[in-house]
């Protein structure tokens, strides 16, 4: 499995890998938003990056004030500082708390490489989550009266899985299909050479901006942030999380992350930012431990395999602990015999019932409305996000719920769309999708460790296929959760709202 090979629906790699993009003017362009074009180029699969000045095709200039009609197409302009992320020109002069810097310079570099990605026409013009390669054989079993069935149609030297399927146009023919396995060379050679293009198409320069409001803390960082998936949201919101944490003078955090995949993939590699090859085989969850403990020595970190309902319950029974898999580690080689394994679902109840904020980074909709529902039963805003093929979306509710925005039937719905090798609905991602949602969440984290009830951006949409930007701000209400207890209960629990803490359960997965 190759480390693009989710991202190759979305764009054309070979393309990607040949970008010369330089940064200028390098002396003051800040770190920050260096390192960030830089993590990203490299999670997009670029060679060589940044590009010198001379054989650049594509320039980023740290500047503001140019106006779209004085750039040209093969320079960018790019910003951002307190009043917001610019590439449209507004002037952003001061300079933002320390504390939202690698966020801010996250969401600055994504914008940035999704136009560099569409002016040089990568992007592919429809979605592909999925090719392969079959050879086709039409067969007439009347004509030498033999049965299809009893013959051994196969490739010689190559591995295939067979089909075989009516013609249905009145001939009796049948079709046999045999799909070559994805790694074989003469699959790749052909995949590699797929081309699918929008010969009438024609790409109109975007000049995104995204104005926001980022106060200032007025206390030392302090408090319990629940993340709830490690996989390309979970990661980004971490790692741009643990960014403004760093940049803290005093802070005082505690963590509990959740992720119930067994292992690090390849193929995460291109948008998970938290993992590399050193991880491949490793659970998520220990491996996510493990960066934690190295980038902030003094937080108490916890994690757990996953979500299950007796979490959201009134009372609990030990015997309603849901699906454990803790015995699976066992095997884990890359995890040392002196590693605490995460924690049962006993264990984790009284941290859920006191953290500070709840964050869902999932691939299924019911998982997110009882990580809403945890939240409302502390009246406390549930932070969420999503990504899908090139769209990235985060919004924060602190007055509404998962339900109410999009009915009942949505915390029923347990199909999984999973960026994983095995995931139920085969679905493409790209990095910068991740790292942006992930950054408005590590930012809603981030207030909420400084004092404030909510955060000041309510959400934001981003087609990063036209670099189309929608941000709302936070109305500032006082939170209230508490009214979407029983609705989010009703739709979780039609017949019985809440089922016992004695009863059968269905556990629910996290990324």
């Amino acid at each position: 499995m190759n480390q693009f090979a989710r991202q190759k629906g979305l764009v054309q790699q070979d393309k990607v890998a040949q970008l010369k993009v330089a940064i200028e003017p390098a002396g003051e362009t800040p770190c920050a938003f260096i390192e960030a074009l830089t993590l990203i180029a490299e999670h997009l699969g670029v060679v060589n990056f940044p590009a010198l000045p001379s054989q650049a095709e594509y320039t980023i200039i740290w500047a503001s004030g140019v106006q779209p009609e004085h750039q040209t197409l093969n320079t960018i302009h790019a910003v951002y500082g307190e009043e917001g992320v610019f590439l449209d020109g507004t002037h952003s002069n001061n300079r933002s708390d320390p504390m939202y810097e690698t966020s801010l310079a996250t969401i600055c570099a994504s914008v940035v490489w999704s136009e560099i990605l569409r002016r040089s026409e990568c992007f592919l013009p429809i979605e592909v989550p999925k090719v392969s390669v079959s050879v086709n054989v039409r067969v007439n079993e009347n004509a030498l009266h033999s049965n299809l069935n009893n013959l051994n149609v196969h490739l010689e030297g190559h591995n295939t899985s067979s089909n075989i399927r009516d013609t249905d146009d009145g001939s009796s023919h049948r079709r046999v299909l045999l799909r070559l396995d994805e790694d074989d060379p003469i699959a790749q050679q052909l995949i590699q050479r797929l081309r699918i293009d929008s010969p009438h198409s024609q790409i109109t320069p975007q000049y995104p901006a995204i104005p926001l409001d980022l106060p200032s803390p007025t206390k030392a960082l302090s408090g319990h942030i629940t993340v709830v998936g490690a996989g390309g949201l979970g990661t980004w919101c971490l790692h741009n999380l643990v960014g403004g944490i760093k940049e803290s003078k005093c802070a005082s955090i505690e963590f509990l992350v959740f992720d119930k995949d067994l292992e690090v993939e390849e193929h995460n590699l291109n948008r998970q930012v938290l993992f590399t090859k050193a991880d491949v085989g490793s659970s998520k969850i220990l491996a996510t431990r493990r960066w934690l403990q190295s980038q902030l020595a003094d937080a108490s970190i916890e994690v757990a395999w996953e979500l299950v309902d007796s979490m959201a319950l009134d009372s609990y029974s030990s015997a309603e602990g849901g699906l454990d898999l803790g015995s699976l580690l066992e095997h884990d080689e890359s995890s040392t015999t002196t590693e605490m394994a995460p924690l049962s679902v006993e264990e984790t109840l009284p941290l859920l019932q006191t953290t500070d904020l709840i964050i869902g980074c999932l691939d299924a909709m019911r998982p997110r409305v009882l990580a809403d529902l945890l939240s409302a039963k502390i009246n406390q805003p549930y932070i969420n996000g999503g990504v899908k093929h090139f769209v990235s979306e985060y919004r924060e509710f602190a007055h509404t719920n998962l339900v109410e925005r999009h009915g009942p039937q949505v915390a029923q719905d347990r199909q999984v769309f999973s960026c994983q090798e095995d995931g139920e609905v085969p679905m493409t991602s790209i990095v910068f999708t991740n790292a942006y949602a992930g950054a408005f969440q590590a930012i809603a984290a981030l207030q909420r460790l400084a004092g404030r009830s909510q955060s000041t951006i309510e959400s934001t949409y981003w087609n990063s296929h036209t670099n189309e930007v929608f941000v709302t701000k936070s109305s500032e209400a006082p939170v209230e959760r508490h009214s979407s207890v029983q609705q989010l209960e009703q739709a979780l629990w039609p017949k019985s709202s809440p089922p016992s803490p004695h009863s059968p359960e269905e556990s629910t997965a996290g990324v």
